[in-house]
């Protein structure tokens, strides 16, 4: 797993890790870290350092001293380096160990007229300087990024956006911490991945010492490009983690084996309830993600035997479904008493295609189940709209019971404007306000999905497949996540909230594994 964090966690850690060491010492480790990224990408294009032109957007602080001594490093490798200062006041020891390397310094403007904009001599001269470079070193702003850019900063991070955009061959990006105009705060709270107006998107992004949480979370982080983390010591262990990465190494450790004493009963029992006349389909559909039915990689095969084959699929539903749902996965047992089949269940997933009669007082019952026995409960599609209602009605029920709803993006807005949370336009910090206020798991669905606990964490996991944009699609997810929910509990592993978003992630991995692969 990776870890992302606030920025004052981070910024807590680098003080601690700058006070026991020689001035400077880590921003040249982490310049040497940037350099080695740039020299790397000049050799997969076939290129040599010497003669290369490289241009770094200096800002200040630390994050322009970084930019400054990677070219710095650079210089004396024989690259053209050229410094592009934006900000009034560079950082003095790196900017006199770049002048001293060769670097080449350009500044932009005087100390007095920070504020205004560049002019058209400036402008156009910026303009020159990058587009001789193949690749920029983004060093402008950092992770203490409040708020709004200055106007120039605006500028000419715009200006240099719309050059790259443009370019026939655009120069490679390598961010140092984060790309330009990411802020990581807002002026109260961590931006949950939100995007200011004008930034500069990244091939690499190089995190010094610990990722910040924007790195890992949509939109943020489809700007950021491939991240690379570079240790640099600082003492983040046992320190609270704002985003949790989850990644196909970590399946294994998340999905439990069976054993020679495994049966029926022990290896995890999930009742399904979904479709309805007009939507049989669904029903099959989570059945087939409960019963495993989709196909996977040969290096997820195991993996993927293990966490959607649990020991029994239950499916609660009208005769006529019943009959489809056996006919296609014959290893189903079926019922018409949801009581009855509620008794036996380790996790049950409500509502896709679940609509008709009935299914509020049926939801009530699920949840007042799984308030009592710790069962966890996956709310999906038709449910979702039961659940606005269900949290007005009785906010105490919803909170106390284990519970994960999996909205797509329409369905999130919804559920928001039923409980007042409306005019928020960043997904991600939208379904963390519900988490909080609701008291259950938010699983964000989309090209990236995040789940979200009430205690404000997020759980990701890579980018998946654009073919999960299809009708079904959550269905069948649905049936997976239900799967290994139900075998987790059965193995003992309680249905807290981490357990529950970790879960999700697991799901979303493989269901966007079997997507790829032909399902």
């Amino acid at each position: 797993m990776r870890f992302g964090y606030d920025y004052a966690t981070l910024r807590a850690a680098e003080q601690r890790a700058l006070a026991n060491c020689a001035p400077d010492a880590l921003l040249k480790q982490a310049a040497r870290k940037v350099a080695a990224v740039a020299i790397a990408d000049l050799k997969a294009d076939g290129f040599f350092v010497p003669g290369s032109v490289i241009a770094g957007l200096i800002g200040g602080g630390n994050n322009g001293a970084d930019g400054l001594y990677a070219l710095a490093y650079l210089a004396r490798r024989g690259a053209v380096a050229q410094a592009l200062v934006l900000h009034p006041r560079p950082p003095a020891g790196a900017l006199a160990a770049a002048q001293a390397a060769g670097v080449r310094i350009h500044f932009f403007g005087a100390e007095d007229d920070s504020a205004r904009p560049l002019t058209e001599t400036e402008t156009a001269r910026l303009l020159s300087l990058a587009r001789s470079a193949g690749i920029w070193i983004d060093a402008l702003t950092g992770i203490g990024l409040t708020g709004q850019l200055r106007p120039r900063l605006q500028q000419v991070i715009k200006l240099l956006r719309e050059e790259a955009e443009s370019s026939p061959k655009p120069p490679t990006v390598i961010a140092v911490d984060i790309p330009s105009g990411i802020p990581v705060v807002s002026e109260t709270e961590t931006t949950w991945g939100a995007l200011p107006a004008e930034i500069i998107p990244a091939d690499v992004t190089v995190a010094m010492g610990g990722a910040s949480s924007p790195l890992w979370l949509p939109p943020a982080s489809l700007q950021c490009g491939t991240v690379e983390e570079l240790d640099l010591g600082f003492d983040l262990l046992g320190q609270p983690a704002r985003t949790i990465v989850v990644g196909r190494e970590d399946l294994p450790d998340l999905l439990p084996p069976a054993d020679a004493w495994s049966h029926k009963y022990n290896r995890g029992v999930v009742t399904i309830l979904a479709g309805s006349e007009n939507y049989p389909g669904a029903a099959l559909l989570a059945a087939s993600g409960a019963h495993g039915q989709t196909a996977f990689s040969a290096d997820l095969r195991a993996a993927a035997l293990t966490a959607v084959h649990p020991g029994m699929v239950r499916y609660v539903g009208p005769p006529a479904l019943q009959q489809l749902v056996v006919a296609s996965y014959p290893r189903t047992v079926v019922s018409a008493d949801l009581s009855a089949a509620l008794l036996k269940s380790d996790a049950v997933v409500c509502g896709p295609g679940w609509v008709g009669e009935g299914r509020y007082s049926q939801l009530r019952e699920i949840l007042k189940f799984a308030q009592t026995e710790g069962v966890a409960v996956v709310l999906d599609a038709s449910a979702l709209d039961l659940f606005a209602r269900l949290y007005q009605d009785s906010p105490a029920t919803m909170a106390a019971a284990p519970t994960m709803i999996t909205p797509h993006l329409g369905e999130l807005r919804r559920i928001g404007d039923a409980l007042g949370l409306v005019g928020e336009p960043n997904p991600v910090k939208l379904g963390a306000r519900i988490a909080q206020l609701a008291g259950v798991v938010v699983l964000v669905k989309g090209h990236q999905s995040v789940a979200l606990t009430p205690a404000g964490q997020a759980y990701t996991a890579p980018p998946g497949s654009p073919l999960l944009a299809r009708a079904g699609s959550g269905d069948i997810l649905s049936g997976i996540l239900g799967a290994i929910l139900a075998i987790r509990g059965s193995c003992g592993i309680a249905a807290a909230d981490e357990s529950l978003a970790l879960s999700a992630m697991a799901a979303t991995i493989l269901h966007s594994e079997s997507v790829n692969v032909g399902n």
